[in-house]
């Protein structure tokens, strides 16, 4: 897949394989791959230094990854980008008549290439033109803008984030997110870790899950959070739309890490982790954001170092606990912490 981008991250083939692997169930969008043609659109652009992806699904939510690692996440809570994802998918049904189904899922032959990918209900689509066409005129024109569009509002929210202005998009700190994520990981066991060696795996998935959530609340809610109380209850619409996605996300860093487990409904008795998430949010959240501010990550990237922290801790405890129950601690303290306002530095 990679051949002719032999730079293309890891990371970056993992998420864009995810997209193209999965079905519209196991991305949550049975019901609305029911009842419209696409319920998901994947666009590869290429240039002469490198690749991207930028994704946008039938629910609203959006993401970009770039060739070289990183990227934006988690459009759905953001009105822009949430409009720009759906109106994807709805020119993407109007457009079927240039695309046809296929098993394989190559990047851009060659720079200045562009690739479409669509999900219907039963099969993968694909198709591809130049760069230089989409621009003159080309069946697949209105596809390629209504994608710029989704481009344009996930930039606002790196821009917004990023306190950026100007017309290009901050460039993904891939290098950032993954020193913190080694960092939070590092954190974690610092705190946890007892004398021997031993690690209780169910509070250390707790903890760097609880991270994410916490993040995800600063992300999206960064300025009004830091006027409550630590311990406080925050009640958002756009948290409870914006969690289940970022738990999705998870799972599929988890599964590009060879990791499969469907999360438990509840978190068995015997395995509740002993940090409660208003303990996340009292005692570490504030040192795990002077952990990402010392790479200067905006709150998004912030939100996907603590993410790729918790997948690697499900694969590197998963001997000694089964990933269906680290993904029900997961769930259960992504939400909850994404719901809990934390103590944080002036």
């Amino acid at each position: 897949m990679s051949d002719s981008w032999p730079n293309a991250a890891p990371a970056y083939l993992d998420l864009r394989g995810q997209f193209l692997r999965k079905t519209p169930e196991e991305m949550g969008l049975a019901a609305l791959a029911a009842s419209q043609p696409v319920c998901a659109a994947g666009v590869d652009l290429s240039f002469p230094d490198g690749v991207a992806t930028v994704v946008g699904l039938a629910d609203g939510n959006a993401s970009m990854y770039f060739g070289g690692g990183g990227g934006v996440i988690g459009g759905f809570a953001h009105e822009k980008t949430n409009s720009a994802a759906r109106r994807l998918c709805e020119v993407a049904g109007r457009s079927l008549a240039a695309f046809s189904a296929t098993d394989d899922a190559p990047l851009p032959a060659k720079p200045g290439w562009i690739n479409f990918y669509l999900r219907t209900n039963d099969a993968l689509l694909r198709a591809a033109a130049s760069e230089a066409e989409l621009k003159a005129g080309h069946p697949l024109s209105d596809l390629f803008l209504a994608a710029h569009d989704v481009i344009t509002g996930l930039r606002e929210i790196s821009q917004a984030q990023d306190g950026a202005g100007g017309a290009e998009a901050r460039p993904a700190n891939a290098e950032g997110i993954g020193r913190a994520s080694v960092d939070l990981h590092n954190m974690v066991l610092d705190a946890l870790q007892a004398p021997n060696g031993q690690l209780h795996a169910e509070t250390a998935i707790g903890l760097a899950a609880g991270l994410a959530g916490a993040f995800l609340l600063l992300e999206l809610h960064g300025e009004e959070v830091r006027t409550l109380a630590p311990g406080s209850v925050v009640v958002s619409e756009e948290i409870n739309q914006a969690s289940p996605h970022l738990v999705r996300y998870l799972v599929d860093l988890e599964e590009g890490l060879g990791i499969k487990g469907e999360a438990l409904k509840a978190i068995p008795k015997e395995n509740l982790p002993t940090l409660s998430p208003e303990d996340i949010a009292a005692k570490f959240v504030s040192r795990a954001a002077a952990v990402c501010g010392k790479y200067k990550l905006t709150p998004n990237e912030a939100t996907q170092a603590a993410v790729d922290n918790a997948a690697n801790l499900v694969k590197e405890v998963s001997r000694a606990l089964p990933p269906s129950i680290a993904n029900a601690i997961a769930v259960h303290y992504i939400t909850n912490c994404a719901m809990t306002a934390p103590a944080l530095a002036p």
